[in-house]
């Protein structure tokens, strides 16, 4: 970040946790949909809902629809960020 100071990294920063929250759900959603689809195990009422709270709280991540979306604000404030530390030296190009 030396041409844009330090400071600027803040949005890159949120970019990487924004990543670190899509692996976390993609290897989230793996075991749970293991644990659904594969792992017969008898369970109860309330391991049965919970499993299924799970597997909705992870795909919300990835498949727009879900209410709140968990990802998209993120993302369009991130945007926004890189923009603002990026257009002076766009601006000169």
């Amino acid at each position: 970040m030396a041409v844009f100071g330090k400071e600027a990294s803040q949005p890159f920063d949120k970019l990487g946790e924004i990543l670190r929250e899509l692996d976390t759900a993609m290897f989230m959603l793996g075991d749970y949909w293991y644990q659904r689809d594969i792992d017969w195990r008898v369970r109860t009422p309330d391991e049965t809902q919970h499993l299924q709270d799970e597997i909705h709280k992870y795909e919300a991540v990835y498949w727009e629809g879900f209410q709140p979306d968990p990802i998209r604000k993120k993302v369009d404030e991130m945007i926004l960020d890189i923009e603002k530390v990026c257009a002076p030296i766009l601006s000169r190009a």
